[in-house]
């Protein structure tokens, strides 16, 4: 039993393959011209094929169009072309976006919506999410920016109404006295740390790009909520995925939260963020947090076993719209 707590769950928790990495090299975050995202997406998009119009679909554990996903090739394409000048990476890119415009459904706000027609053991389809529209809101920014058609940039407008309306209506803003506003990757309310990230980075691209206030606001108000909550997302040795888990952040979301607290430093230039990207860095470093780690996933595996109850999750079990980073 210890051996498989240090094989199945302790191990690939410090796995980064699949996480988004920072670009190795300075990328402009204020500007209102939006090129390169704020971090590498190109490790995050695996296990994928592509159908006959050439739009990215994953593989794993089924076949099946992802808003997330489809958004994040778009913005890898991009950047090739911003790369090389790769005229097939650009004309890839546009199909990319022009799927997302295809594909947004009217929702909640009056805004659009890119459902998710599959099943997850927490989910039934279709459902929505706030990184597939915070993601595709930077994605057709960018096409915008890059291209120059008004659909890529009058969707991503619509694609905010529609994340900032509230759970209580079917959007996705969950609002109490502890969380003033955040972004639900899902329809539990259970506060997805990167999921919600994720999602202001493209409320702060839609500042970036039309100077409008309320975009402003809505992105410090939810950097406030995230700063006055990040604390209940410390376990003192690792970070955790969603707020009410019990459980240490599966798969590469220990390096996720990471580099994406490293771009809202970069971003705010506000101090906490990077304590709290560096702290968290010496949790994947240090071998007295690898340590605590792996005491604290044995205590959990001792009293699921004694109460036959449900044993902790697998690392790389947690994200229901990415499982990719």
């Amino acid at each position: 039993a210890i051996y498989r707590v240090y094989r199945h769950n302790l191990l690939p928790r410090y796995d980064t393959t699949f996480a988004m990495r920072l670009h190795p090299f300075d990328v402009d975050m204020h500007g209102p011209e939006l090129t390169w995202y704020y971090g590498d997406l190109s490790p995050c998009v695996h296990d994928y094929a592509f159908d006959d119009a050439g739009i990215v679909t994953e593989t794993v554990p089924f076949r099946a169009y992802n808003p997330t996903m489809v958004s994040e090739w778009a913005l890898i394409q991009l950047e090739g072309h911003l790369r090389s000048g790769s005229a097939e990476a650009l004309v890839s890119c546009r199909r990319q976006l022009e799927w997302l415009i295809d594909t947004a459904t009217p929702g909640p706000g009056g805004g659009l919506v890119w459902q998710h027609e599959y099943d997850t053991p927490e989910e039934a389809g279709p459902w929505i999410s706030g990184i597939a529209q915070g993601m595709a809101i930077s994605a057709l920014l960018r096409g915008h920016c890059t291209m120059g058609d008004a659909a890529f940039r009058d969707t991503a407008v619509r694609a905010f109404e529609a994340l900032d309306a509230p759970v209580e209506v079917g959007g996705l803003r969950f609002t109490d006295d502890q969380f003033p506003l955040w972004y639900e990757e899902d329809s539990r309310s259970g506060h997805i740390l990167n999921g919600h990230l994720y999602a202001l980075l493209g409320v702060f691209d839609l500042y970036r790009s039309t100077g409008s206030s309320i975009y402003k606001d809505r992105f410090e108000l939810g950097l406030e909520s995230t700063r006055a909550s990040i604390e209940q997302f410390d376990l003192g040795f690792y970070s955790k995925y969603r707020f009410i888990d019990p459980h240490s952040a599966n798969g590469p979301y220990h390096a996720i939260h990471v580099a994406l607290m490293r771009i809202l430093h970069q971003i705010s230039g506000q101090d906490w963020c990077l304590e709290v990207a560096e702290r968290w860095d010496r949790y994947a470093r240090e071998r007295r947090f690898k340590v605590e780690h792996f005491a604290f996933l044995t205590r959990q595996a001792l009293r699921a076993r004694r109460s036959r109850g449900v044993p902790p999750p697998r690392a790389g079990s947690d994200r229901l719209d990415q499982p990719r980073g």
